[in-house]
Order: structure tokens, then sequence, then C-alpha cells
């Protein structure tokens, strides 16, 4: 079963979060033989993609995302879903879903 964990961001800003992905048995996942992706959309199911998450495997069971300003900064203020998936390195289509949530996109004010 997939970790939740919503993201809220303002628009223009930049976001910073470590996801610690571990088991059932509680342990880090090993991440070794993986690819990491991560994507945001308006909907379920929708084609188009709101955001690329762009997540980077730190270590084993670490995985960052870091997002700038600069591709927030033209998003209207809404809210979405994401998930964060773990592509087996070897197919590439062996496909597990590690995090998911809402993305909640706040609109800012700019001095």
């Amino acid at each position: 079963m997939a970790a939740s964990f919503d993201i809220n961001l303002s628009a223009g800003t930049d976001f910073y979060h470590q996801f610690h992905l571990t088991g059932a048995n509680g342990n880090f996942i090993n991440l070794t033989n993986y690819l990491v992706s991560g994507q945001a959309r308006q909907t379920y199911g929708m084609s188009g993609v709101l955001l690329d998450l762009n997540p980077m495997r730190v270590a084993n069971g670490v995985v960052d995302i870091s997002i700038t300003g600069g591709l927030t900064t033209g998003l209207a203020s809404n809210q979405g879903v994401y998930d964060i998936q773990l592509i087996d390195s070897s197919t590439q289509k062996s496909k597990r879903v590690a995090v998911e949530g809402y993305i909640n996109i706040n609109p800012s004010i700019r001095f």
C-alpha cells in the first residue's frame, strides 16, 4: 500500500520534501533496482501533466522532490493529485506507487 502525503505549496515559491519509503516490515525499501518517477495531474485519469515532480533517489528508501518557484509561477490556484512511482529498472514495466496524495497550489502575494 502506498504512503499518503499531501503537498501544499504557494505559486512562485520553492518547495522541498524528503520521503522515507519503508516496506511492511518497517525497513527502508531497497531502491537499487528502481527508477523513480512522479507527476501531478489535475485529476486521476487525466492525461495532461500539471507538474513533473522530478523525484530523485538519494539513498535506499529516501527520495527527494525539489520544486523551484519558477515551475509554479504560472500555475493557477487549485487542487490536483500526484503520485511517486517505483519502476523496475530492468523491465521498465513493473510499476509500484510508493507515495500518493493531493497537491494543493495556493496563490501568493508577491511584493
